[in-house]
């Protein structure tokens, strides 16, 4: 692995897709490990259904929300640029890099939120799971930003 492939999307769209498809498809395994690594460590009451609630409604947000991330990963891998750089910034279309670059933002903010939660119970199934979420979806910035259209 050369140092050009740890900040750049890869050459081809297959491993970003691949990548991402199966990110969301096992995600509801990742929210059980989650939940059970915390219980173990004891995060939780031992005397209450602490974990059971969270759990199905992850479950249920999935069903509802996976179909409509894999939508976004599809838009976001039509016309694919090749590699690009994390950091990529398009200066042909400024208000579309900086809106795109917001709207990711707040998602990278909102994954980089769980971290200390994470870090406190030494969870390394969630902080697996953080770590390929902020690479996802810095490559599907990017990837967005340097878009040729809009489909």
């Amino acid at each position: 692995m050369r140092l050009r492939d740890l900040d750049h999307t890869p050459e081809r769209f297959w491993p970003v897709t691949i990548f991402a498809v199966g990110l969301i498809l096992f995600q509801p395994l990742f929210t059980v490990a989650h939940y059970g690594w915390n219980q173990e460590m004891g995060a939780y009451p031992v005397n209450a259904d602490s974990i059971g609630i969270p759990i199905s409604q992850e479950l249920v947000a999935w069903i509802i929300f996976a179909p409509v991330a894999l939508l976004g990963v599809w838009w976001a891998l039509s016309k694919y640029p090749g590699p690009v750089s994390l950091l990529a910034w398009n200066r042909v279309r400024p208000v579309w890099s900086a809106f795109w670059s917001l709207c990711f933002g707040f998602l990278l903010f909102c994954v980089l939120t769980e971290v200390p939660f994470d870090l406190r119970w030494l969870n390394p199934f969630s902080l697996l799971n953080d770590g390929l979420w902020l690479l996802l979806f810095s490559q599907l910035r990017a990837l967005v930003v340097m878009k040729r259209g809009l489909f």
